[in-house]
C-alpha cells in the first residue's frame, strides 16, 4: 500500500492540508511532521514561481 498523495493547492494552507490528511489541525501535522523528519513544515514550503 502506498501513502495517500494530498490532491491540495500549491497555496494552501497548512491546516487546510492537514485536515486533508487526516490530522486535527496544522499544530497535529507540524507535530507529527516534526517528530519523523526533524525539521519543520515552514521551510518545506516552497514559494510560487511566476510561469
Amino acid at each position: 500500500m502506498t501513502p495517500r498523495q494530498p490532491c491540495h493547492a500549491p497555496a494552501a494552507t497548512v491546516g487546510a492540508i492537514a485536515r486533508e490528511v487526516g490530522y486535527a489541525n496544522a499544530f497535529a501535522l507540524s507535530v507529527a511532521f516534526k517528530r519523523l523528519r526533524g525539521i519543520t513544515v515552514s521551510p518545506r514550503k516552497v514559494p510560487l514561481r511566476p510561469s
